[in-house]
């Protein structure tokens, strides 16, 4: 937002401070109070509401994966912030189902009669179609101790098609989210502002305008501090709040620190197995991604330390060149941000504000983490098979939307059945997880695999043809056929797989089509002598030719 109306508004104070000394001080006073209260006012309500919205979109990650403790632990987060005074959940017969202030929690509120209600539900009727209000007396909210008033955003929790797993599809309307910031300080500041003019006014008359001015320069410049900082923690919030993909969101945190610091260099490294992985962003916007640095650079004693859980707060280097900032939260470590600037060093207002911000980025991962074990097949670590079908519908989207092609491969184990049978289902889950494994290493950094079911799996090749397509296929078949489980008792088991694929929209146009024809190949596959790939309309052959990726 442009900020030069707060400047042009800074010098009519001045100029009515001139005026009215000589004519009414007390007009001035009332005019200007009026006008800039206003102003602060419709800001604080607009960004209360923004806020509530990024706030809400959190939320909603938790009420998907039904957590009810990571709710509880959100809200009390949230409320630990001063600028919030309360957040509270409810439902759509009006009771708090969550609430920052325990006792209030199974308390049912009447829109009519309760006086918490009364900002919005003036009497009979439909609901407002307001989602924020300023309330001026503290008598109607749930904490009378609040004295100057509140900003209220009221954000509604809709019935949408993810949710019906626990609702009905006829109800448009869950609950609502109630966030309330007090406005104490807006307050304080505005009196503070009217103390100054009317100080002004004696002053005045004995020639001090100057030093007026310097006064009011100096909460101006507050104020634009305090907006800059407000809008910046709403940027971040509003954009770690778009995702819950944990790859997608690490970008998104890599941009946002790098815009913040003006760093040369910022990496991000995740927790991966028993290593990490580390995706690195310099100042002219390229990502690598690489794996655990090598031992002897800087970074590499750093990660260690932090792996072996012997790093929990910010660290800054002597010449502030360097500053590493972990997140965790409820004793995972979700991720470690280093940030570098050899030529000059970090200013304290961006590194604090930085850290200010750990705590969203904190929140951020942990829903990523949760939601990425809601969809990960516990036995194989592939994506599960409802995942599967979102992937699916986002994929056809992007088609519809950009014209980018993609191919389903559907892999089945040969005789799996027979394993089971004769080694038993502990060396069958075995095998599960051996070939989920191969298929995992065969597949690329974009390429989604999944657990389709029973000894079934299923893969997404984005941007990928038929040539491509048979080329992963045929790598995901030769890792399987080449590596051998050994079981404890020092026996090989072999194992091979076929597979069946079908390229949208070069072969269908529609994703029941697209299951259908890669299902076909799969079978034309195990009918013709298994071990194999088959693509959509094409008989299968046992030794297919050398394909090159396109």
């Amino acid at each position: 937002m442009n900020d030069d109306w707060l400047y042009r508004y800074k010098n009519r104070i001045i100029l009515r401070i001139v005026i009215v000394l000589a004519l009414s001080m007390c007009g001035a006073v009332i005019v200007t109070i009026l006008l800039l209260r206003d102003q602060l006012i419709n800001e604080i309500a607009t960004n209360t509401r923004q806020i509530g919205g990024a706030i809400t979109s959190s939320l909603r990650a938790h009420m998907l994966a039904n957590s009810p403790d990571k709710i509880r632990q959100t809200l009390d987060d949230i409320a630990s912030d001063k600028s919030i005074s309360q957040i509270f959940i409810i439902d759509r017969d009006g009771r708090i189902a969550y609430s920052s202030n325990t006792p209030e929690t199974g308390k049912i509120l009447d829109r009519m009669s309760d006086e918490s209600c009364r900002g919005c539900h003036k009497g009979a009727g439909p609901a407002p179609t307001q989602t924020f209000l300023v309330i001026d007396s503290h008598t109607n909210t749930n904490d009378d101790s609040i004295s100057g008033g509140i900003s209220r955003s009221v954000n509604v929790i809709r019935n949408e098609p993810a949710c019906y797993g626990c609702h009905p599809q006829s109800v448009r309307i869950l609950g609502k989210v109630i966030i309330d910031r007090p406005l104490e300080s807006t307050h304080v500041l505005i009196r503070s502002i009217e103390f100054i003019l009317l100080t002004s006014g004696v002053m005045g008359l004995l020639l001090v305008i100057p030093i007026i001015s310097r006064l009011i320069n100096r909460y101006i410049d507050q104020i634009l501090l305090k907006k800059e900082e407000l809008a910046l923690v709403y940027s971040i919030i509003n954009n770690i709040s778009k995702t819950i993909d944990i790859i997608e969101l690490q970008h998104i945190v890599l941009d946002i620190t790098n815009e913040v610091l003006s760093a040369e260099e910022v990496d991000i490294i995740l927790p991966k197995g028993d290593g990490c992985r580390v995706v690195t962003r310099t100042r002219d916007g390229e990502k690598l991604v690489r794996k655990k640095p090598e031992p002897g650079e800087p970074l590499s004693a750093v990660i260690e330390r932090w792996q072996n859980d012997l790093m929990h707060s910010q660290e800054v280097s002597g010449d502030r060149t360097e500053i590493y900032l972990p997140i965790e939260k409820g004793g995972h470590r979700l991720a470690l941000i280093a940030a570098r600037s050899s030529k000059s060093p970090f200013s304290n207002d961006r590194v604090a504000l930085v850290e200010a911000v750990c705590n969203h980025y904190a929140i951020a991962f942990e829903n990523a983490r949760l939601y990425s074990i809601a969809i990960t097949d516990e036995l194989t670590g592939l994506f599960t098979v409802r995942h599967f079908r979102t992937c699916l519908d986002r994929h056809m989207e992007s088609l519809e939307r950009y014209g980018e092609r993609f191919t389903l491969l559907f892999i089945d184990i040969d005789n799996f059945k027979r394993v089971n049978d004769v080694y038993g289902h502990v060396i069958g889950d075995e095998v599960l997880k051996h070939v989920a494994g191969c298929i995992a290493e065969s597949v690329r950094s974009n390429d989604l695999a999944f657990r389709y079911g029973g000894e079934e799996f299923a893969v997404i090749l984005p941007s990928t043809g038929r040539s491509g397509g048979l080329h992963v296929a045929e790598r995901i078949r030769a890792q399987v056929e080449s590596n051998r489980v050994v079981l404890a008792d020092g026996d090989v088991l072999s194992n091979t797989v076929s597979i069946g694929l079908s390229i949208c929209p070069d072969n269908v146009t529609t994703l029941k089509e697209l299951i259908l024809e890669a299902d076909k190949a799969l079978y034309a596959a195990k009918r013709s002598g298994k071990n194999r790939t088959v693509a959509c309309g094409e008989k299968s052959d046992l030794h297919p030719p050398e394909i090159k990726p396109e």
